[in-house]
């Protein structure tokens, strides 16, 4: 999905047409839903995308002032959550994007991972996953990705 997204919207580089900026939020918001829908493939993603967009593009929300390092990670986690169509995985995901990796995204491949290196390939709990990577305490999510 983010390799149609930024084939089919980000701006070629000066010199290099085969490499793409990740588009603006105003390509974004200017290509409209459908076509996030239908050409970029987002499904049910495409609204809540394209509703982010115009909104960062005018000003109304301020992505910026989530890479603030003053921020609690608490706090920015429920901002994050604040952004209709971003969960608990996406927040956790971001979070790790930001620096932030006290919160595991567990997904089906870190349970994956985790069953064939921990659990001799059956399936573990989440509570098992977050045990294992708990020790790490404010690195668990680092932990995890250097144990992968």
């Amino acid at each position: 999905m983010v390799d149609r997204l930024v084939a089919t919207l980000g701006e070629a580089f000066a010199g290099q047409d085969e490499w793409r900026a990740f588009p603006t939020p105003e390509a974004v918001a200017t290509a409209g839903p459908q076509f996030l829908e239908k050409v970029v493939r987002l499904g049910y993603r495409s609204g809540y995308l394209w509703e982010l967009a115009p909104a960062v593009a005018e000003g109304r929300r301020d992505l910026q002032a989530l890479e603030d390092p003053s921020l609690p990670t608490k706090e920015l986690r429920r901002a994050l959550l604040g952004i209709k169509g971003v969960g608990s995985y996406a927040a956790a995901t971001l979070l790790m994007i930001l620096g932030r990796y006290e919160e595991l995204a567990i997904d089906t491949e870190m349970r994956a991972f985790v069953a064939k290196k921990y659990f001799q390939g059956q399936r573990a709990s989440e509570a098992q996953i977050c045990a294992i990577y708990a020790p790490w305490g404010r690195w668990q999510y680092l932990a995890y990705w250097f144990d992968a």
